[in-house]
């Protein structure tokens, strides 16, 4: 059982795990299926991300430059290109299985883009055909089942955009039964788990996950380029925390909740008169819990955003 992703469903800036890749990659892990990406959609994956990266670069540099002209600015670090592209290299090796294309396929993947054989169309696609090819030889060779997410729908789905295109279907011969496509790394996580509507994650439990993450949340909070504090207090303040429940679905015998939560951290700031500030730091993160007895089995911290609240001591 496997699930392959196309590039287009990989983000090119941002953190890997978002909410919708950490449900997935969450309810994978509790499916025992593998997630896995050809070798072709790490390398356009890797291109993509640099391209990003270069841009946005180009952009910090040439603003940097303009205002140094008005007044002396201190040094600022811009990563090479090299060091991006393999720090996400390393990020979706440790994520996802790759899967090698096979030489015989990497031939058929040009002899399709020459020959407009689907997914290659008008002289171009031989990048969407080695991705074919090759979750195709994977799915025949496996047995199935295979899932295969790509938003890409005018060369992988039908006219409905909801189906496989008919002529890739008729490939998998006898093993399209076995085969399954979504267009949104949504639609695949909601047809795999059940949807929750009423929040499942109790307060105690909450509370519980918060402590695990406590650490991960101080440290992200002060590597935020928004805040200048210099010390966080130990712990969270308990009372002033606020939380909401995103989304929750149903998996096995486990419940999975997207928290976000408003806490409150004091601390100290450089430059300033007084000595205690407060911050408001909005957490995101992953709780994951046992339908059978209510024990809280992980926890997975996403996002951490930080907002100025200053107050007098």
């Amino acid at each position: 059982m496997s699930i392959f992703l196309d590039t287009s469903v990989l983000p090119r800036k941002g953190a890997l795990r978002n909410p919708i890749m950490s449900a997935l990659l969450l309810i994978s892990r509790r499916k025992e299926i593998s997630v896995c990406l050809p070798s072709i959609v790490l390398d356009e994956a890797l291109s993509a991300r640099v391209r990003e990266f270069e841009h946005s670069a180009e952009t910090l540099l040439q603003a940097y430059n303009k205002a140094n002209k008005y007044t002396p600015l201190g040094p600022i670090y811009v990563p090479h290109p090299i060091e991006v592209q393999e720090s996400w290299r390393g990020e979706l090796i440790e994520t996802f299985s790759i899967v090698a294309i096979d030489a015989e396929d990497a031939a058929e993947a040009l002899s399709r883009e020459a020959l407009r054989v689907k997914p290659a169309s008008g002289g171009r696609g031989g990048r969407d055909s080695a991705i074919w090819l090759t979750i195709r030889r994977h799915h025949l060779s496996s047995g199935g089942p295979t899932y295969f997410v790509s938003d890409n729908t005018d060369d992988f789905a039908d006219q409905s955009k909801r189906e496989l295109d008919l002529q890739l279907k008729e490939e998998l011969g006898a093993a399209a039964d076995n085969f399954y496509y979504y267009k949104s790394l949504y639609d695949l996580v909601e047809a795999m788990a059940t949807k929750i509507t009423e929040d499942p994650i109790d307060e105690e439990i909450f509370k519980k996950a918060l402590q695990e993450n406590e650490v991960n949340i101080i440290d992200a909070a002060l590597r935020s380029n928004s805040t200048e504090f210099v010390f966080f207090n130990e712990a969270l303040t308990d009372d002033a925390v606020r939380r909401g429940t995103r989304r929750s679905y149903a998996v096995e015998d486990t419940v999975l909740a997207d928290i976000e939560a408003d806490l409150v951290l004091t601390g100290y700031a450089d430059d300033h008169d007084y000595s205690d500030v407060e911050r408001r730091v909005t957490v995101r993160m992953w709780i994951e819990v046992s339908t059978e007895s209510d024990e809280l089995l992980s926890t997975e911290l996403g996002s951490v955003s930080v907002f100025s609240r200053e107050t007098d001591s």
